[in-house]
């Protein structure tokens, strides 16, 4: 799957939830622990 595809499913896929009423705490954790060095939970504690 290429970057581009796989960026629209996940925004599809996010925007479906929020519509929905659902949370995605844990997608977004998701996403930010493969993005960024840090985890949101490692960046308060510093």
């Amino acid at each position: 799957m290429s970057a581009e595809a796989l960026c629209r499913y996940v925004l599809r896929s996010i925007f479906a939830s929020l519509m929905e009423g659902g949370e995605c705490e844990t997608l977004f954790a998701l996403l930010d622990a493969a993005l960024y060095d840090d985890t949101a939970d490692e960046k308060e504690t510093k």
